[in-house]
């Protein structure tokens, strides 16, 4: 069978803001969960949740990058971002360009767009919604997102199995690589579901 190896790992949680960090914390049992800091939790059942402490996007990405970013392809690219640096892998190379796989699993999607455009809708009684709604909350953004930042050709799509989602984008990426259909797949999965609407939803 064809060996297949990980030469990069990256990862943005509760826990940890990094892949050095998150590994520490988890082998300390570090809890994450705490209060819910994102939006007034007064009227809520649920006041806590496994949310990123002192998240600021603006010292990772550009205002006009943050007009196409959903929190979770965010949060995505930022994960991904540290894989490529950790792998030493480098792009330019067209031929590799096209041969690198991006399988990005998510749950749920963009929340952060869907809940603000909800609100646009419902509660403002506006007509017209934000230009880049649906590319912003589809599930497959972040790893679109992620072939557009570092020049990706080859095959990317999203997986879509619940809590699954992550575990089954990682397996679909050994099986393209153990197929020979690509060379390198980045492969992981994001969620970003701390809104209002997701956390009524969920109570």
């Amino acid at each position: 069978m064809k060996p297949i190896a990980i030469t990069g790992i990256g990862c943005t949680s509760a826990i940890g803001q990094d892949f050095r960090q998150f590994a520490s914390h988890l082998l300390q049992g570090t809890n994450g969960i705490r209060s819910i800091t994102r939006f007034d939790t007064s009227s809520f059942k649920t006041k806590i949740a496994a949310e990123i402490p002192a998240y600021d996007p603006l010292g990772l990405f550009s205002k006009s990058q943050l007009n196409l970013l959903d929190r979770y392809s965010q949060l995505a690219l930022i994960a991904t971002r540290e894989a490529v640096t950790h792998s030493q892998l480098s792009f330019q190379d067209n031929a590799l360009a096209e041969r690198t796989a991006v399988v990005i699993g998510t749950g749920i999607g963009g929340q952060d767009t869907q809940d603000l455009s909800y609100q646009r809708l419902y509660s403002e009684k506006n007509t017209r919604l934000h230009p880049f709604t649906i590319p912003k909350l589809i599930s497959s953004a972040a790893a679109s997102h992620i072939s557009i930042e570092f020049g990706l050709t080859g095959p990317v799509f999203s997986t879509t199995s619940a809590c699954a989602s992550s575990g089954h984008a990682v397996c679909t990426a050994l099986m393209m690589l153990r197929s020979g259909m690509v060379d390198v797949a980045i492969a992981g999965g994001a969620e970003a579901p701390l809104t209002p609407g997701s956390i009524r939803a969920w109570e």
